[in-house]
C-alpha cells in the first residue's frame, strides 16, 4: 500500500499544480488549502491506530474509512457553505474530500483493494498494479518486503521531486 507520505505529497503536488498551472491565480487557494488537501490525504489511514486502540488489534483497515461516503460528506458540507455565501469555507471542505478521495485512488489503483460502498455493499475494487507489473517482470520479487520497498522509494522519489519543484518555482529556501 502507499505509505504516508505518498498520501499527502500526492494531493499536495496535484493541487499545487492546479493552482500554479491551470487557475493561477494564488488568492484563490492558498497555501493552507494545499495543506488541508494533503494532510486529508492520510486522514482514512486513521483506521490503522483505531484498530489496535479500540478493537485489540482486529484489522478494521480499508473498510470504515476508504469509501466514498467521506468525500461526499466534505462536498455536501461545501455546497451548504458555498449557498450561504461562505465560499472560503467551502473551498476547505473541496480540499478536504479532494484529499480523502487521492488516498482512495491510490488504494484502490497501486496495492489491494478499497469497498467503496461499504457498509451498504461488500463489492471490492483494486487493480492492484504495482503487483502485477511485478508479476509480469519476476514473480520472485511478488512479496511483501519488495512491496514496502517499492512503496518507501516511490516516497523518496516524490519528495525529491516535489522540494525540487518547489526550490525551482517558490524558492523554498524562503522557509528556512
Amino acid at each position: 500500500m502507499p505509505l504516508a507520505v505518498t498520501h499527502i505529497l500526492v494531493p499536495i503536488i496535484l493541487i499545487d499544480l492546479f493552482r500554479d498551472h491551470i487557475i493561477g491565480k494564488k488568492g484563490v487557494i492558498t497555501n493552507k488549502h494545499v495543506l488541508l488537501a494533503g494532510l486529508s490525504g492520510l486522514f482514512p489511514d486513521i483506521d490503522l491506530p483505531v484498530s489496535y486502540l479500540v478493537f485489540g488489534g482486529v484489522s478494521i483497515h480499508r473498510l470504515y474509512t476508504h469509501n466514498i461516503w467521506f468525500p461526499i460528506l466534505f462536498l455536501a458540507i461545501s455546497m451548504f457553505f458555498h449557498f450561504i455565501d461562505k465560499k472560503k469555507t467551502s473551498l476547505y471542505f473541496v480540499m478536504m474530500a479532494f484529499g480523502f478521495t487521492m488516498h482512495l485512488v491510490l488504494d484502490a489503483s497501486l496495492s489491494g483493494y478499497i469497498v467503496p460502498f461499504y457498509p451498504f455493499s461488500n463489492y471490492a475494487f483494486g487493480l492492484n498494479i504495482i503487483e502485477r507489473i511485478l508479476m509480469v517482470i519476476s514473480p520472485n520479487l511478488v512479496n511483501k518486503d519488495f512491496g514496502l520497498l517499492i512503496f518507501s522509494s516511490m516516497d523518496a522519489v516524490l519528495l525529491f521531486f516535489w522540494l525540487i519543484h518547489e526550490q525551482l518555482t517558490n524558492k523554498i529556501k524562503d522557509y528556512f
